[in-house]
């Protein structure tokens, strides 16, 4: 079993988020797999409404089906159908004649949700959650953070990870007959198909992989196909798989993974027996919670596989500093990951001078180095290593990095100012 999880009382979470419900995971060394918890026991039920419902009576919130029930069935409340959109758009819900922010509210939803692990675990250690989605963007990732505070706080770590690396996760945790070709996953929801594409190049060590993703629009019938007739819902599988076959070609593809909503009925014929043609085929609705699982299982393992998705950030970041005499960079992005996982928080004494130089350098290239600055215009004078600072830095998008400093004073030598400096960095 994993290092993370030698002692009995280690799991680990994943979390997969969308905009009307969630799916949650998690792991431990009782489990042979990721375990996905159900709405309903005995049920593959993994979607939680990612709702809350206030209570007036005992001032408590409900999450997820207990919420929406709480709602149709006309208890005294408040029902808040989405705190995640509400966080999105910075818009605060009144309760009770008190102003309530989103990420307080996203908060209260996290929480209960992940003490629904705790539970059924009995309470086990988490040591660490991990968040997936089908885009992340800068403002998903501060929400999330931001109301994960909560755990962090705790000490435990937090991931962050688009969909196509915890399908590739996933699939490479697999039988290794699952990948010895390609392998496809169509992502079917809401009238829109996603097409994943997962190709192997094995003359590597360790061997690359490759993703193409296409996005095709126009199904919005199907969403209508679960209640149609029979003869439309032919229509419908007969276009499906003109349009799958196409998108395959003469690809070598091991195996096809489906999920999705569109999925739910029995509406594909023709389409199923193309895709099981010389093929493993699978369907189920938890591939991404259960996959960005396994993503955290391979942090404390490694990888036999390298890929390099479009989040990928090709910098390496550097502080200079000295330490016990020597020139010793403090490396704040090591090249190997993604940009929205440039984020650190870290404090430092000043020496003689009045300002932050950052060393910022090509993943490709050690030798060519940018350097910028940020200085610390107003800072009193004080003696060197008599000013100590709060360093903050963290990627605002691909292309932009934020870094920022806070005069900390030295204890009751020198009183802080509260001065504060930043600067924004296009890279």
């Amino acid at each position: 079993m994993e290092q993370i999880l030698h002692q009995d009382n280690k799991i680990i979470v994943g979390i997969d988020i969308e905009s009307e419900s969630v799916q949650i995971s998690w792991f431990g060394d009782n489990l042979n797999e990721p375990e996905t918890v159900s709405m309903q026991v005995g049920m593959d039920k993994f979607k939680i409404p990612f709702c809350l419902f206030y209570r007036e009576e005992d001032k408590e919130y409900q999450i997820g089906q207990a919420a929406v029930e709480c709602n149709q069935n006309d208890v005294k409340g408040i029902f808040i159908p989405s705190p995640y959109t509400l966080a999105l758009q910075d818009k605060n819900i009144c309760i009770e004649n008190e102003m309530v922010s989103p990420i307080l509210l996203l908060q209260v939803f996290l929480e209960k949700l992940v003490h629904m692990v705790e539970s059924i675990s009995n309470n086990k250690n988490i040591t660490s959650i991990a968040y997936t989605a089908k885009d992340m963007d800068e403002k998903l990732i501060f929400i999330i953070k931001k109301a994960s505070e909560i755990f962090s706080d705790k000490g435990v770590k937090l991931y962050f990870k688009s969909y196509e690396e915890s399908y590739i996760a996933y699939l490479l945790n697999g039988p290794s007959d699952f990948y010895a070709r390609d392998s496809v996953l169509l992502y079917f929801r809401k009238g829109c198909l996603d097409i994943y594409h997962v190709m192997m190049n094995k003359k590597y060590k360790p061997f690359k992989i490759t993703l193409q993703k296409e996005q095709i629009d126009g199904f919005q019938a199907f969403d209508e196909a679960l209640f149609c007739s029979d003869e439309e819902r032919a229509q419908l599988d007969i276009h499906f798989y003109e349009t799958v076959k196409n998108l395959f070609g003469k690809a070598l593809i091991s195996s096809v993974f489906l999920t999705g909503d569109g999925f739910d009925k029995d509406w594909m014929q023709e389409t199923l027996r193309f895709l099981c043609h010389g093929r493993r085929v699978f369907q189920g609705k938890n591939l991404f919670t259960k996959g960005i699982c396994y993503y955290l299982l391979e942090e404390t393992r490694g990888r036999n596989y390298s890929f390099d998705g479009c989040n990928r950030l090709f910098y390496k970041i550097r502080l200079p500093m000295w330490q016990d005499g020597n020139s010793k960079p403090y490396e704040l992005y090591d090249g190997d990951g993604d940009w929205y996982e440039v984020s650190d928080r870290f404090y430092c004494l000043l020496d003689e001078c009045d300002n932050i130089s950052l060393e910022i350098y090509r993943d490709d290239d050690e030798f060519e180095k940018r350097v910028e600055v940020l200085e610390l215009t107003g800072l009193p004078k004080r003696p060197s290593l008599a000013t100590k600072l709060q360093v903050d830095i963290m990627m605002m998008n691909r292309d932009k990095l934020r870094i920022y400093a806070k005069d900390l004073g030295l204890g009751e030598f020198y009183e802080s100012t509260g001065k504060v400096w930043e600067k924004e960095i296009v890279l």
